[in-house]
């Protein structure tokens, strides 16, 4: 049941997020939607720093009633996002920013530090409390979100939905954790470089991992102009929303596979009959998605957003990719060769980054894609050798 709680708290938080986003481009025009939801992208890749790694470390350090790894995580994060917090208060005092990127980066803050808590909630069997909180808090960014913009907050509104939503989270779990933070000896020495070291290898893979495949959206304004930007990141937001499915499949698999160890399942066909349906899954959702491609866009954002419905047919190819590698992926971390992924992941990061500078100053948005493209055609084929090798399996037929 516990795992039921768990994919639901996931899936609220991406269907919240999609339709947010949604919203805002009824609101904003073309350019205005790409800047906004493209320092949401910044601020959700920073989002990724902050967390350092602290999500799975956690999860296989914290014990009920330890207490001392929740205090250093909490304390490593602070510090870096007030580093980080330091630094674009500068360049918004000297006017190389607005507001807005401020606001936006202190919330996925502020989320991070909320992170460590869920972790210590998840270590105390307390997973529905935690799914109750996580759709509270979501819901709570689209009150403030149609607040802000029935009050013609134009681009400021999603930040600031944001950044009062999850200020308003940290403070609950501040006020939840009250006799905890105030048991623990906070006189003991902390320190930083220390913590940061321990922590940096589950940092440097789930940072990679998240980054490798929004590389092409980050670096693309330097490339292209504003309106691209938007009719990309309109296209990006229906592609990120297919993937829900991923966030669901392993929710379900991971637990089950470990359950009955990852030996029998393959023994016994499970991996490869799983395989399989979800190949025909990716399939199937990756032609209607091609097929419905203009509804899909003009329902979701409008008339105006024309030329996403070509960026879209594109990812739709990244899409079946994403499905092919899950089993793999999956076969590769309950096995216990997560350096193999972290390498893959780092060398698909790095070859990712070299085709869209390549590319992208070439072919703009269209290059970036067919780097997309490239990269997971890269990485989906390290991940199917390697369990060739390892397995002897290709886990298709």
């Amino acid at each position: 049941m516990n795992y039921i709680y768990s994919l639901f708290a996931n899936v609220s938080r991406m269907l919240v997020g999609f339709v947010a986003v949604v919203i805002l481009s009824r609101y904003l025009d073309v350019v205005e939607f790409g800047k906004v939801t493209w320092w949401l992208l910044i601020s959700t890749a920073l989002g990724v720093i902050f967390d350092y790694g602290y999500t799975v470390y956690l999860s296989k350090e914290a014990k009920v009633g330890k207490y001392n790894e929740l205090i250093s995580s909490i304390k490593t994060k602070a510090v870096i996002v007030f580093l980080f917090f330091i630094l674009f208060f500068f360049l918004y005092v000297f006017d190389e920013i607005d507001l807005y990127p401020i606001l936006l980066i202190l919330s996925f803050g502020f989320n991070s530090i909320c992170g460590s808590f869920v972790i210590y909630l998840r270590v105390s069997n307390e997973f529905k409390k935690e799914s109750i909180l996580v759709l509270f808090n979501n819901l709570l960014i689209l009150v403030f979100l149609f607040l802000f913009l029935s009050q013609n907050f134009a681009i400021l509104a999603l930040p600031l939905a944001f950044f009062l939503a999850k200020l308003l989270y940290l403070l609950y779990f501040l006020y939840d954790f009250r006799m905890v933070l105030k048991s623990v000896n906070h006189l003991e020495s902390f320190r930083f470089l220390v913590q940061a070291k321990k922590v940096f290898p589950y940092f440097i893979q789930g940072f990679c991992g998240y980054l490798y495949i929004n590389v092409d959206a980050v670096i693309m304004p330097a490339y292209v102009s504003e309106s691209e930007v938007g009719y990309y990141q309109a296209a990006s937001k229906i592609f990120f929303g297919t993937l829900l499915f991923i966030e669901v499949i392993n929710s379900v698999l991971i637990p089950k596979v470990s359950k009955m160890t990852l030996d029998k399942a393959i023994v016994s066909g499970f991996i490869k009959a799983a395989n399989r349906n979800i190949l025909m899954f990716g399939f199937v959702l990756s032609v209607l998605i091609y097929y419905f491609s203009g509804e899909i866009v003009f329902y979701a954002f409008g008339l105006e957003y024309e030329l996403s419905i070509l960026y879209l047919k594109i990812l739709v190819f990244v899409i079946f990719l994403r499905y092919v590698g899950v089993i793999y992926g999956l076969v590769i971390t309950i096995s216990g060769h997560q350096k193999f992924r972290s390498l893959s992941t780092i060398c698909t990061l790095i070859l990712m980054t070299a085709l869209c500078l390549i590319l992208m100053p070439i072919y703009g948005v269209l290059g970036g894609l067919v780097s997309l493209i490239m990269s997971h055609l890269f990485i989906n084929s390290m991940y199917i050798i390697f369990c060739k090798k390892k397995f002897r399996e290709l886990f298709i037929l």
